[in-house]
């Protein structure tokens, strides 16, 4: 059974919503603050399309039990818990 305090969100792709809101084909080498990132969607495309490293990548939310499960899976990024 699922945690009621804990979220997760259907992941959809949003690498291609990032780039054209910096109006950039390509993200590489820039660092990426995901605000409210959840369990690292932008990450997850970012690493398929092998356009960021995870030391680069920082993800800021408030659903500690996802961004611990998350710094499992992708342990070199950087997940900051805020409440």
């Amino acid at each position: 059974m699922t945690n009621p305090k804990t979220f997760s969100f259907t992941r959809v792709e949003r690498l291609s919503i990032l780039k054209n809101c910096l109006g950039v084909d390509n993200v590489s080498g820039l660092k990426i603050l995901d605000y409210g990132g959840n369990h690292g969607n932008i990450l997850k495309d970012g690493l398929e399309n092998n356009e960021i490293v995870q030391s680069d990548y920082t993800c800021l939310d408030v659903d500690k039990l996802v961004l611990d499960a998350a710094k499992e899976e992708y342990p070199d990024a950087n997940w900051v818990f805020y409440n």
